[in-house]
């Protein structure tokens, strides 16, 4: 498959989203920079203008209430940064993802990369909806009171809302309508910016999957039983079995780094056999990017839970346990990932194990030891080297968070000042 059919078949949203935020790899020079610094340009003063509700308003409870989309949009700045800094290793990723495509020549390893590349662009419609959904119900949260006063009115007005909290230095109720725009614009940018970023990490992972994928299925096939009593026929068979094997781990090399050399019959290894390379160049394209995204929505998880303890049953209430769900889901979107990795893995060293080794000559079996012992230790997809991004980690952070803040939110006294929410 040509790059351009594997761009338009599965790299449509990828393509598009980077293009319009400017971190597509193979994007113009030029166009490149230009939307870079409209997105820069517009999301800068938006930032501004929510640490200007802290200046202005200097107090403990509005920094906790404001903490969490104080975070959200310092996240647009670390993912963007990221494209910055890391630009060649991304635009490296990218690339052999078309080489691998181009280099297939197998029906059976063809159809199997093409399960995970829908695979890929299905992880990728999730994200993109659940981040639009997210962004969605905050741009119709300031809708709310308008219409609340029509079916249920009261004695007087109900407060007008912003999406965000911001302070804009302004008359709130006169411009509300121009301050909504704006917000929706950011808004929007905010959900494009993410998307865009976070697209490629997840369809990246997808094909390293698959590469594993493809490599289990070479060693499958790579040993069958022999039965045969011409002594040619069986040693014929047994140097093409062997070329099966070396096939398949230099398949494992693609997926695996691996400087294992087969020339003329003779192999030798050395040191780093057991490290994904693939996912290894995911890793260090997106490792302190992923380092500070997980710390921040760590944190943040915890002001939400704060502010949703604080609250009584009421439409803040309702917004901050939305806005805890999304960041939940959001970690989980981004760890799963790491999971996906050690289910393919694990399939590859169960496929090895069961495979029928012990029907192959003295050196092939050699290669399956070495093939074995690279596959005791499994690539990791890491944040910052200190976070494994699995399920396990989720579940413990989730647990850990769940219980300590709400058994101490129990006994949290809330603040007796009244202050005027997302004013």
């Amino acid at each position: 498959m040509d790059a351009s059919t594997l761009e338009r078949r599965y790299l449509k949203i990828n393509k598009k989203l980077g293009m319009l935020t400017g971190v597509w790899p193979y994007q113009k020079h030029s166009t490149k920079w230009i939307s870079r610094s409209i997105v820069i340009c517009l999301v800068l003063p938006t930032y501004l203008t929510q640490y200007a509700r802290l200046i202005v308003y200097p107090r403990m409870d509005i920094v906790l209430n404001d903490y969490p989309y104080l975070i959200v949009g310092f996240g647009i700045f670390v993912k963007f940064g990221n494209y910055f800094i890391n630009e060649s290793k991304l635009t490296s990723l990218v690339g052999k993802i078309y080489e691998d495509w181009q280099n297939i020549t197998s029906t059976d390893e063809y159809k199997i990369m093409l399960k995970y590349a829908e695979r890929g662009v299905l992880s990728v419609i999730l994200y993109t909806l659940h981040i639009s959904l997210c962004v969605f119900l905050f741009i119709c949260l300031p809708y709310v009171p308008p219409i609340l006063d029509m079916v249920l009115p009261l004695n007087e007005t109900r407060e007008p809302l912003l999406i965000y909290p911001a302070y804009y230095g302004i008359d709130e109720k006169e411009y509300h309508s121009w301050i909504l725009a704006h917000m929706t614009v950011m808004v929007s940018i905010l959900c494009c910016v993410f998307c865009a970023c976070d697209a490629n990490y997840v369809y990246a992972v997808q094909h390293a999957c698959g590469l594993l994928a493809v490599t289990e299925y070479r060693f499958q096939c790579a040993c069958r039983e022999v039965i045969t009593q011409n002594e040619n026929e069986f040693v014929e068979a047994m140097k093409q079995m062997y070329k099966n094997v070396s096939h398949s781990i230099q398949g494992h090399q693609r997926a695996v780094q691996s400087v294992l050399n087969i020339t003329d019959g003779k192999y030798h290894a050395a040191k780093n056999f057991s490290v994904c390379r693939y996912v290894r160049e995911i890793t260090v394209a997106h490792d302190i990017c992923m380092f500070i995204t997980v710390g921040l929505l760590m944190i943040s998880i915890s002001a939400s839970l704060l502010q949703i303890a604080e609250h009584e049953h009421d439409a803040m209430w309702l917004t901050n346990c939305m806005f805890f769900v999304a960041q939940l889901f959001h970690m989980l979107f981004l760890v799963i990932q790491g999971q996906f990795v050690l289910d393919s893995y694990d399939n590859l060293y169960s496929t090895i194990c069961e495979s029928t080794w012990y029907n192959s000559s003295c050196r092939t079996q050699a290669l399956y030891i070495l093939a074995l012992r690279s596959s005791q230790s499994p690539p990791l997809l890491t944040a910052g080297g200190f976070i494994t991004l699995n399920l396990k980690t989720f579940a413990e952070v989730t647990c850990r968070l769940l219980r300590n803040y709400l058994d101490l939110f129990k006994h949290f006294i809330p603040f007796t000042q009244d202050i005027p929410h997302f004013r």
